[in-house]
């Protein structure tokens, strides 16, 4: 009895999991790093963080609808696109970040809750 891999065990799954998907991750923390510094509040800085996830969200919905297919190639392109994007904002962020900058940052002001008397 032989037993076959899974269909999805190829190639492309090999290098969405082990290198697109990192690839991105890291993408998404120092985008995330450097806005949680250049923000003003903390709500700021994750509403703005939310916008890394539109692109990737785009390209997953194209090829859901069947409007292109990315094969291994097209998946290795693109995963060395993420990681050259990667190497720049670590490198941006980590010439522009400070410690002191970030610690003498003056505390977010508590907001004031609106009650509504009826």
């Amino acid at each position: 009895m032989v037993l076959k891999a899974p269909f999805f065990f190829d190639l492309s799954w090999f290098v969405l999991v082990f290198l697109l998907s990192p690839a991105i991750t890291v993408l998404g923390v120092t985008f995330a790093a450097m806005l949680t510094v250049k923000a003003r509040s903390t709500a700021e800085s994750i509403q703005i963080s939310g916008y890394i996830v539109l692109p990737i969200l785009l390209i997953f919905i194209g090829q859901i609808m069947g409007l292109y297919r990315l094969n291994s190639i097209a998946l290795l392109i693109l995963t060395a696109i993420i990681v050259v994007i990667d190497l720049c904002l670590f490198n941006f962020g980590f010439r522009r970040f400070t410690a002191e900058k970030l610690l003498t940052r003056p505390p977010e002001k508590p907001r004031k809750e609106k009650t509504n008397v009826y």
